[in-house]
């Protein structure tokens, strides 16, 4: 006869008895000497000193080996083998869990192993009912596959705090290094990724809980956060690495590095009057950015190819000509439209002049357009591979800030306008409202009500 599905407390209930088995089972063979232990080598540094200015650190690091041992049993798979599959719940809740997961019998009892090992690790005179039922609860949540709680803690550089700590909102905390960033222990031997982080490529450290299914769902969800820090002020955002603790059995935490290397051209400081407008920019913007923008080559849209552009010029290596370019060009698939071919220079510059300008962040239309006429120029040498004359250079790095700037604040009004207009909808109104009184009130009134979010550059 097939056996039915058990309730959750059935199988909380068959759960904490096998538990209960295990451990026993555990500390039978441990009196018998069937364990054995391993010394292993480990390193842990030291921090000595710590400074932070402007999100520039400073670290004086000692390094000390220590030895850490780990038991293990001699023969693990006789004792899963003979032991544990005769304890009477077994069966049952191998059973169950192919029920649940629709699964093979070969991964139910993947899955009850990773249960039993996290038993076999524990100091059965440690091990409280409170402290084995919340343990069996968890386990339940994995074998369902539910959501747990994911301890992230992200270092990054482009943004630094003027003082220690700042809680943003109830999941999301930022704050200072701090020498526990450093004091990583680690295997003598491991990759690198394992090593203390280095104190000269982080400024900041973003802390959050997140309920999720995986850790790809909470890596992609760490990138969504990132991205929307980068429209937040001038920064050039990203992690260096960061670290994630499931609350879970069969999910694994680790410590993982970008895996590239990052330019940081622009950093911005966060000081205590930013937090409140910082709580309603992730609010509002994080909803409004693609969740995987980077990877994401099939649902690409204006939004995504801007924001990919302007992403090289923030991130990526390169001469500032080539920063310049790719801004502009973020700007171009905001700015213009498909089919047009002729006049680029003077539409773009007009329109961004027009759009910035109805923002009330005091700017000079004027100025704004001498800057993208000049940076199209720039970018018009770099395409067709000469050489910025000498006497401009000087001015370039003011310019590349300045067409930045112009692209992070016209991504902020195409994300916040995109489910009221469209792009050339936007461009339309943009036109018209440089010749008719009319057209610019009603634009100002459309953007007005839309709410829209944008941080001043200025500080």
């Amino acid at each position: 006869m097939e056996m039915e599905m058990i309730s959750e407390t059935s199988l909380f209930l068959l759960l904490l008895s096998f538990a209960k088995k295990v451990i026993a089972k555990v500390d039978d063979l441990m009196s018998k000497g069937q364990f054995k232990t391993i010394e292993l080598l480990y390193a842990k540094p030291t921090v000595n000193s710590l400074g932070y200015k402007e999100g520039s650190v400073s670290c004086s690091l000692s390094y000390n080996n220590f030895i850490k041992k780990e038991r293990f049993i001699k023969n693990q798979k006789d004792f899963t083998d003979k032991e544990i599959k005769s304890i009477s719940e077994y069966s049952e809740i191998v059973a169950n869990i192919i029920k649940r997961n629709t699964c093979s019998e070969d991964k139910a009892q993947n899955i009850v192993y990773h249960f039993i090992r996290n038993l076999e690790r524990e100091d059965s005179s440690k091990i409280s009912d409170e402290k084995l039922s919340e343990k069996v609860h968890v386990f339940i949540s994995d074998i369902d596959n539910s959501p747990t709680c994911w301890e992230n803690t992200v270092f990054v550089n482009g943004m630094w705090l003027k003082e220690e700590y700042y809680k943003v909102t109830d999941e999301i905390h930022i704050r200072q290094p701090q020498k526990s960033d450093f004091e990583k222990e680690r295997p003598v031997g491991m990759p690198d990724i394992l090593s203390p982080i280095s104190p000269k490529l982080f400024s900041a450290v973003i802390q959050f809980n997140l309920f999720c299914k995986s850790s790809q769902e909470n890596q992609q969800s760490i990138n969504w956060l990132i991205n929307t820090l980068q429209l937040f002020k001038l920064g050039s955002v990203a992690y260096v690495a960061y670290e994630f603790k499931p609350k879970s059995i069969t999910r694994c935490g680790a410590l993982l590095g970008s895996g590239g290397k990052h330019s940081t051209y622009y950093k911005y400081a966060i000081n205590s009057q930013d937090i409140t407008i910082l709580k309603s920019f992730i609010c509002k913007i994080m909803p409004l950015v693609s969740k995987n923008i980077i990877n994401d080559n099939v649902n690409l849209n204006i939004i995504s190819v801007a924001f990919k552009r302007y992403l090289d010029a923030l991130l990526h290596g390169g001469t500032i000509e080539n920063r310049i370019t790719s801004a502009i060009t973020c700007l171009e698939s905001l700015y213009l439209k498909g089919e047009e071919r002729m006049e680029l220079c003077h539409r773009l510059s007009q329109r961004v002049s027009a759009l910035l300008c109805l923002l009330d962040l005091d700017y000079k239309a004027l100025e704004i357009y001498n800057q993208l006429t000049f940076a199209y120029d720039i970018r018009s040498t770099f395409i067709h591979g000469d050489q910025t004359d000498e006497k401009y250079r000087k001015k370039l790095p003011k310019l590349c800030e300045s067409v930045m700037q112009y692209a992070r604040i016209s991504l902020l009004v195409f994300l916040q306008l995109k489910n009221t207009l469209e792009k050339n909808q936007i461009i339309n109104k943009l036109d018209n409202s440089l010749l008719d009184r009319d057209a610019y009130d009603k634009l100002s009134k459309t953007i007005c009500e839309s709410g829209i979010i944008v941080v001043c550059p200025v500080g």
